[in-house]
């Protein structure tokens, strides 16, 4: 890849529900990025944080910059993670559990 696999890499889409005032956003010259929704890159996956009616983790694992619901806009390059490939799959493990879908708003 482009990027070391410790590479933490901040994917940034555009909702695709707000389409029309992102590219009003756009067309007007406002600084203001739009309706955005980012994911974390890391290991070679990418993980966000989105809610839900139902039981269950509001963290969704997906391919890196692949979301289906949003439109991939830009990648953002952040610091490498001292962390190995254990270590964040354990952080990620404790998420799961504390960020719940119901409580994303």
């Amino acid at each position: 890849g482009r990027y070391p696999p410790d590479q933490v890499l901040i994917n940034v889409y555009e909702l695709a529900a707000f389409r029309n005032l992102n590219q009003l956003v756009d067309q007007v010259g406002w600084n203001l990025g739009g309706a955005l929704h980012a994911g974390v890159e890391v290991f070679g996956r990418e993980w966000c944080f989105g809610g839900g009616d139902g039981r269950g983790s509001g963290v969704v694992c997906e391919e890196p910059r692949s979301s289906k619901q949003h439109r991939y806009r830009e990648t953002v390059v952040m610091p490498r993670t001292e962390l190995t490939a254990a270590e964040v799959a354990l952080l990620i493990g404790e998420l799961l559990e504390v960020w719940q879908a119901k409580d994303y708003h």
